[in-house]
């Protein structure tokens, strides 16, 4: 079985073209590796100089596969980019067997949204608030707070599976119709095994 993961990662290569990550270990990527035979994780590429790879983890695994997606970010180029991104993200959705979506974000939100298109299997962790991050964050933060909190809202409550990292707050500000369970990264996932 096929699975997508989708966030809003940074991808660091260096000149031997290996790839690093930020707080993504092999240890994360083996969690949900216990349940699907290969994990398809979609990023931006951003090159890096080489000595400055140190406290970065890199990305690698035999069933692992990073997918380059375009910078859906840059102002300038967004139309472009989300066409581009659109197109790359429905083949990739017909080439999996379901989706895991970290949310807030807004690639998670996009791949969410051609995955119900598609009719495939898919669920969301929510791992944050997206109001309080972008609020807090200044004064384009203030601007997108609004229409990401109703973004995340809407996918959270149509989603037929949710993973809470909390126990009571996200629950109460993204309440959820399908099965939910509010938990600990580790108890998630031993939940996932029913998904």
């Amino acid at each position: 079985m096929k699975a997508l993961f989708a966030h809003g990662l940074k991808f660091f290569e260096d000149s031997r073209g290996n790839l690093y990550l930020r707080g993504y270990d092999i240890g994360f990527w083996n969690r949900y590796l216990k349940h699907f035979d290969e994990l398809y994780v979609i990023g931006r590429r951003i090159p890096i100089i080489d000595k400055y790879t140190d406290g970065f983890n890199k990305f690698e695994g035999e069933k692992l596969f990073f997918i380059e997606v375009p910078d859906i970010y840059d102002v300038k180029n967004y139309f472009r980019n989300n066409n581009a991104f659109r197109n790359m993200a429905h083949k990739i959705i017909d080439d999996v067997d379901a989706v895991i979506s970290r949310m807030p974000g807004t690639y998670s939100s996009k791949i969410i949204k051609y995955a119900k298109k598609k009719n495939k299997l898919y669920l969301i962790e929510l791992v944050g608030c997206p109001w309080d991050a972008l609020w807090n964050h200044s004064f384009k933060g203030k601007l997108a707070a609004p229409y990401m909190w109703y973004l995340t809202r809407k996918a959270v409550n149509d989603a037929p599976y949710v993973l809470y990292v909390t126990n009571e707050f996200l629950q109460r500000r993204y309440p959820a119709n399908g099965r939910y369970i509010g938990c600990s990264m580790l108890v998630c996932l031993f939940w996932m095994k029913k998904f």
